[in-house]
């Protein structure tokens, strides 16, 4: 009977806990400026965030996954070597482009090149959050995480190469990149909502608070976010193995990579 009767308490209590992590539908003019913004109370209206945060965790070392996590740091590590490299090439203009958000027009100012090695390893976690949270939703509506059928299609036939031991360490940070660059090239008008955005929302949540994050506690994880997208775009459009096979004129390297 005791037994019994802990057990009913230990499941009302794991249920309250639960509970306590599921977006309610909350009225948009009860939220404060931040959240109607970020519209997280609607996108995540019924669902539970500390199963979709813990869906970001870093993997246990007998997990397949713990071998991908390790190779997404490889890829951005060589990513960002690829911008050191054009800045040792004195190929200027570039940092100014990769800095833009806008798709014709420079940045007045250049993407930074140095950072401080602790800030790197920080940034980098993001990423590697994001696509071990890409591989472990894909097949669960429940998660709420969309895909094109292209980005399916390569999740799919990497994790399945990779669980068969068929990709290589070289092999696995060139899939990587490739995933990598399926994800960010996702336009607002597909049908299928991006992922990456989907994810910015998960990592907005609180577990332990049990809130959602302010701007002031949030906006070092969107310039986490934004140096790995410029990195990776960067070794994605111009690799640094083919940069001494490009003619000596800027306007060659701008036209060839729409830069």
């Amino acid at each position: 009977m005791i037994v019994d009767a802990l057990h009913d308490a230990d499941e009302q209590d794991e249920g309250m806990h639960f509970a306590m992590h599921t977006v309610d539908d909350v009225p948009t003019v009860a939220l404060n400026p931040w959240l109607r913004r970020t519209e997280w109370t609607l996108r995540f209206k019924g669902k539970n965030m500390k199963e979709l945060v813990e869906q970001t965790l870093k993997p246990e070392d007998n997990d397949w996954l713990y071998v991908v996590w390790n190779s997404v740091k490889k890829m951005i590590e060589k990513s960002y070597e690829g911008v050191l490299d054009c800045h040792m090439r004195g190929w200027a203009m570039i940092s100014f482009w990769l800095a833009s958000a806008k798709k014709q027009e420079s940045s007045n100012r250049p993407f930074k090149h140095y950072y401080v090695e602790s800030t790197v390893a920080r940034y980098i976690e993001f990423w590697q959050k994001y696509i071990v949270f890409c591989l472990r939703t894909i097949d669960d509506p429940e998660y709420g995480v969309e895909f094109t059928a292209e980005q399916r299609d390569i999740l799919e036939h990497f994790r399945s190469d990779v669980n068969l031991n068929q990709v290589m360490d070289e092999d696995m940070v060139a899939r990587l990149l490739n995933l990598s660059m399926a994800l960010i090239k996702h336009s607002d008008y597909k049908r299928q909502r991006s992922s990456l955005i989907y994810f910015t929302g998960v990592l907005g949540y609180n577990v332990e608070g049990k809130h959602w994050r302010q701007a002031v506690d949030y906006t070092g994880i969107l310039a986490g976010l934004q140096w790995c997208i410029g990195v990776i775009s960067l070794e994605g459009v111009l690799c640094t193995e083919v940069r001494d096979t490009l003619q000596d004129n800027e306007a060659d390297i701008m036209q060839r990579y729409n830069v």
